[in-house]
């Protein structure tokens, strides 16, 4: 096909032609017919009566005919009779949604001045209506009736639309028609989401924060939770409050009633924004954001959060603890006493510390849904004589991880050393609990 640069002419104006070159086609058809069955008719009668019967015939014009019959096209060739429509549709966006099998490669387009936008497939074909106005100005919209006017999207380079536009036309030559075709790049219309209109789901991944990896997850994790110890942990503020997320570089999230969940490509919901972990380096993590369609793509970043300095390490090395029984240990932890044994798991929150006895308790540290600084209590041990509470201890966000020694004075002198807890068998007896569905 040879492409030209289409000129620009009153459209109006050729579609009447068009509707008369049909209308004027019908009737020249009807009016050849006519004659050709009166003279049939005078020479099969000869000299005898003849008999007339006239039948009416209604002359409509119907488009969905058109390319059949005497309303037969000629071999589509370029035409400068094509309106140039480069001022008159915009392009919006391309989808790039990785999960729309269907509509990937989609294209955004609308008319200019319309405030209705229509989202379309490669080689797809859309009618327009054309409109003129008080100044004599056409205007065009889309349609859902076949029309003599249409427009088909082929492909998207960098930054533009190539659109092949046809217009059926009465044809000079004959009794029927033809199609006129041409084509048209139209640049892609730099239009991003203003903050001022910026969706809820766009609004809170922007607010993110990265806290790198779950130094809980590394130091007590073993098996169970070995791939999350090897993820990102990233807080996300949604509509009910702030949730954590365990994902590496590749991995989806979509918006769901108000938050974001975890999902996979296969698994996606196509009418619902998604996100994807795009790249991590060793200061920045970068999320690409898609809405519904897939059109305007926002590719946001931020940076790893620093750990929090100072903690509670002067808290825990001013305590006095004593040995209570073989098992138990009296510790003055801030201003509470508490009794504490191997394997409790202590949380400072708000300015004083608790046990956490419960299940739930546990999951909800483990989930961040409780805050605070944390203390394992891994064992009792001797060192140079010297009986001591080992542990360690994890900042608010468990980025950063210290060994403790708390030393234990008792009355006793006849106290052996104590054998070191492993503190994964205990957790897993007294709670099951899986991350990932807590979210």
């Amino acid at each position: 096909m040879i492409v030209t640069s289409p000129m620009r002419i009153h459209l109006s104006s050729a579609l009447r032609i068009a509707n008369k070159g049909a209308i004027g086609s019908i009737i020249a058809s009807v009016l050849a017919f006519g004659i050709s069955w009166l003279v049939d008719k005078t020479e099969n009668a000869g000299d005898g009566d003849m008999s007339s019967s006239y039948h009416s015939f209604e002359v409509t014009t119907n488009y969905d005919s058109i390319g059949s019959g005497v309303l037969s096209l000629t071999p589509r060739r370029n035409s400068s009779l094509i309106p140039d429509l480069s001022r008159d549709i915009v392009f919006l966006a391309k989808s790039s949604r990785p999960d729309m099998n269907l509509k990937d490669g989609s294209f955004l387009i609308k008319t200019r001045g319309g405030a209705d936008s229509v989202v379309v497939a490669p080689g797809e074909q859309v009618f327009l209506e054309c409109n003129i106005g008080k100044n004599g100005e056409n205007s065009y919209s889309f349609t859902n009736r076949r029309t003599p006017l249409w427009i088909r999207p082929l492909a998207a380079g960098r930054g533009d639309l190539n659109l092949e536009v046809g217009l059926f036309m009465p044809s000079k030559q004959n009794e029927g028609f033809v199609e006129e075709i041409g084509q048209v790049n139209l640049p892609q219309l730099r239009s991003l989401v203003s903050d001022a209109n910026e969706p809820s789901y766009l609004t809170s991944v922007r607010g993110m924060r990265w806290w790198g990896n779950d130094m809980l997850f590394r130091e007590y994790g073993g098996i169970e939770y070995s791939i999350l110890a090897q993820k990102q942990k990233i807080e996300i503020k949604s509509e009910s409050g702030s949730f954590f997320y365990f994902l590496h570089p590749g991995e989806y999230i979509e918006w769901v009633d108000g938050a974001w969940r975890e999902t996979s490509l296969e698994k996606s919901n196509p009418s619902l924004p998604l996100a994807k972990i795009k790249s991590l380096s060793g200061r920045y993590i970068e999320v690409e954001v898609w809405d519904e369609n897939g059109f305007y793509p926002q590719i946001l970043k931020t940076e790893l959060q620093s750990p929090v300095k100072n903690g509670v390490k002067n808290d825990l090395a001013g305590c006095t603890a004593r040995l209570r029984s073989s098992s138990q240990i009296t510790c003055m932890l801030g201003k509470r006493r508490l009794i504490i044994k191997e394997g409790d798991w202590i949380l400072k929150a708000g300015k004083s510390w608790k046990i956490l006895r419960r299940s739930k308790d546990i999951d909800d540290c483990i989930n961040h849904k409780i805050l605070g600084e944390l203390f394992i209590f891994d064992c009792l041990e001797k060192q140079q004589g010297k009986l001591f509470i080992k542990g360690r201890l994890f900042d608010e966000m468990r980025t950063t991880v210290q060994p403790i020694l708390i030393p234990v004075f008792s009355e006793t002198t006849n106290t052996t050393n104590t054998k070191k807890n492993t503190l994964l068998p205990m957790i897993q007896k007294r709670h099951k609990t899986d991350v990932r569905n807590a979210q």
